[in-house]
């Protein structure tokens, strides 16, 4: 018999691309053709009362269940509380992928979900609200209690997760997201300048991207860009591609410090995904100082454009940069000046971008979507032999 998996797609339905819908976006698109004997399903949940919005991410060639149900139901089973069993609205599953934040695990089928990160746990006061961290905390408490497999995106969180209520190291399965080497690679000059103009980008700039909230530590970033030397103030801008989330005040604070230095600080809001590789392409450096990550995606987008990058030394941020960029502590305004500084000062550092490439050529999507539909196998059998 054919096995049947489904990917939980409520993220694939977000209005604003962010890491969790990229990853779960080319998983989906990519995990048919790694496993050509089963067949995948993106399941997804919406109120009867309001229309359903378009797939943002969800790939056009995979097959879609959306179900419609009344509010209440919906709540009910956000809650795990419904007397419906999700199982029986997505139709039958051999096992199913939840990587979105509500969890609804199957009772016969198997279950593998994804902890993209501890953020609620190690710094919940950068979320936007208690009440969110609480939840995704109780989502991870959840998943170690009942998930057959528990998928995550680095060492770091793996790591995390030991001494944790539930936690078997055999169950974990560490899935790191790939890079798309035909949007990600090194560019022609012309290429990068017709984006760049259209954007009303100017080189050289020194580029950060990411929404702006407090994990990202843009606020601390904007204040080490106005302490660099006047020469350098004057010959670089700071480029912040990203919306703005939450917290932002402090951010929008140290802009206008900034400002008073004569350094210039551009925010770019709501940039195209396609935009991307050309915006690393054409900056003098990724600065990614996060407090804390479950990975950081743009480290590994920048270092396979050839891009160097300075990011932080803590959490998932080593393993994402692969000895190929300049670590600091994200807690100090005066080390990322001084990083910033000496990366600007010398320039390229042909050894380090040989490493960069090396390493972002060796995180595929298709390597991601091969761990993900091995876990889903693994849980669909071992949620077998357990109803045995």
């Amino acid at each position: 018999m054919t096995a049947r998996f489904g990917i939980d797609a409520e993220m694939l339905w977000e209005s604003r691309p962010n890491g969790i819908s990229t990853y779960l976006a080319n998983v989906s698109e990519r995990i048919g053709a790694a496993d050509p004997a089963s067949d995948y399903v993106l399941v997804y949940f919406h109120s009867l009362r309001r229309r359903v919005p378009p797939a943002s991410f969800a790939p056009p060639d995979v097959p879609r269940r959306v179900v419609r149900v009344p509010v209440r139901v919906l709540d009910r089973l956000d809650r795990g509380r419904s007397p419906l069993r999700w199982e029986l609205l997505a139709g039958r599953l051999h096992a199913c992928l939840f990587g979105g934040r509500s969890f609804h695990p199957l009772r016969r089928g198997g279950n593998a979900g994804i902890v993209w990160d501890l953020t609620a746990s190690v710094c919940p006061e950068t979320m936007q609200d208690p009440d969110i961290a609480t939840g995704w905390a109780r989502r991870t408490e959840r998943m170690l209690d009942t998930c057959d497999r528990v998928i995550v995106i680095s060492e770091s969180v793996k790591a995390e997760l030991r001494g944790l209520p539930g936690y078997e190291d055999a169950r974990v399965v560490v899935a790191p997201p790939g890079v798309d080497p035909t949007a990600y690679r090194p560019m022609s000059a012309a290429d990068i300048d017709a984006t760049l103009a259209r954007l009303g980008v100017q080189r050289p700039y020194v580029l950060h991207v990411g929404a702006v909230e407090p994990r990202k530590n843009v606020a601390r970033l904007v204040d080490a860009f106005a302490n660099l030397s006047p020469a350098l103030r004057r010959r670089f801008q700071l480029v912040v591609a990203g919306g703005l989330a939450w917290g932002v005040d402090e951010t929008l604070a140290a802009i206008d410090r900034a400002g008073a230095t004569g350094a210039t600080v551009r925010h770019l809001n709501g940039v195209a995904t396609a935009d991307l590789p050309a915006l690393y392409n054409g900056a003098a450096l990724l600065a990614f100082p996060s407090v804390y990550e479950g990975y950081g995606l743009p480290v590994l987008e920048a270092l396979a454009c050839g891009t160097a990058v300075l990011t932080s030394d803590r959490s998932s941020l080593p393993e994402a940069a692969g000895g190929a960029a300049v670590l600091v502590d994200p807690t100090s305004t005066g080390a990322i000046a001084a990083s910033l500084e000496a990366m600007l000062t010398t320039g390229v550092d042909e050894a380090a971008r040989s490493r960069g490439l090396a390493h972002a050529a060796s995180h595929t999507w298709e390597r991601t979507a091969a761990t993900i539909a091995g876990a889903l196998h693994e849980s669909a059998d071992s949620r077998a032999a357990a109803n045995r």
